[in-house]
Order: C-alpha cells, then sequence, then structure tokens
C-alpha cells in the first residue's frame, strides 16, 4: 500500500468541532506538565535532542528535600 502525503494547502483543520472533553486551560496545563518531564528537547536549529539528565521524570527537590512543582501558574 502506497501512502500518499497531502501538501499543507490542501489540509483543512476547523478549532472547536467538537465539544470538548476536558475545559482549556487543564489541557494546557496537562501539556506543560508533559512538556517539563520530557527527555526531548529542541535546540535552536529545531533540531530535537535528547536531554543529559538520565532521571529527567524526577522532580527536583527544594532545600528541605521535598518535591517541587514542575508547573508554574
Amino acid at each position: 500500500m502506497k501512502r500518499i502525503r497531502n501538501s499543507p494547502d490542501k489540509i483543512l483543520r476547523s478549532e472547536d468541532h467538537h465539544t470538548a472533553i476536558i475545559d482549556k486551560a487543564f489541557f494546557d496545563r496537562a501539556q506543560k506538565m508533559r512538556e517539563s518531564r520530557s527527555n526531548v528537547e529542541v535546540d535552536g536549529q529545531g533540531t530535537r535532542v535528547r536531554k543529559g539528565s538520565h532521571y529527567s521524570m524526577k522532580l527536583p527537590l527544594d532545600p528541605e528535600g521535598n518535591p517541587t512543582d514542575p508547573v508554574d501558574d
């Protein structure tokens, strides 16, 4: 089966086509959390590179040893 790639001008996108399951603010917060936990960074040229940290999923600790909040409001 051959895959055909459509040009971007032929692709139609529609905002708010379906009713949302969750509200936009909750979705945006979840996306920030996903991004902060990701082991992939995008450099200045748009190239995806892995972070140097082996345990990037763990939250940094504050001076008292408690996990910090990864997302700022």
